[in-house]
């Protein structure tokens, strides 16, 4: 059977995550905010999508595509997307993503990378004074910790004692 299925078809659930198949038998899936590129294949009513090392099977029902789940992936009228090239693979990323779903290469250059915190690794001695008791030892200690750990000791801190007022 000789038919056009080619354009976009949303999935029923979600409404935001689609596939759009392409005239040179490439095809582009988005689900939730990663993209795959592949390949498909018509036989009749049936299609087989091939992509990210996993193959797909469905039925094209009149305007739409039902998965194995039995999901309902519904053509839309809505012009397809428009793809760029990815600035480092080159592979078809939606100009609406940010990520190429091939390499996940950043395609927004217009946002400055946050450059890394530079440490100095061969520090110049300094003369710590050594606290007597055992609580004020502690808190020296933790004021040499860098703030993600102090962060994350904080957190885990909160986490149980949130967990014990919870068993009370």
């Amino acid at each position: 059977m000789n038919r056009n299925v080619l354009g976009k078809y949303v999935h029923g659930k979600t409404g935001t995550h689609y596939i759009e198949l392409r005239a040179d038998g490439e095809c582009f899936l988005f689900e939730g905010d990663v993209g795959i590129t592949g390949s498909y294949e018509i036989k009749g009513d049936e299609i087989t999508i091939l992509g990210a090392g996993s193959t797909s099977h469905g039925t094209i029902q009149g305007n739409a595509i039902i998965d194995a789940e039995g999901d309902a992936w519904v053509f839309t009228k809505e012009p397809t997307t428009n793809y760029s090239k990815c600035r480092s693979c080159n592979s078809d990323v939606p100009e609406a993503s940010r990520f190429c779903p091939r390499c996940g290469a950043d395609q927004n250059p217009t946002e400055p990378a946050k450059k890394k915190e530079e440490r100095n690794v061969n520090p110049e001695p300094v003369s710590v004074d050594v606290p007597e008791n055992r609580s004020d030892a502690i808190l020296h200690r933790l004021t040499a910790l860098p703030l993600e750990i102090i962060d994350i000791l904080f957190a885990l801190v909160l986490g149980i004692l949130v967990v014990l007022a919870a068993k009370r």
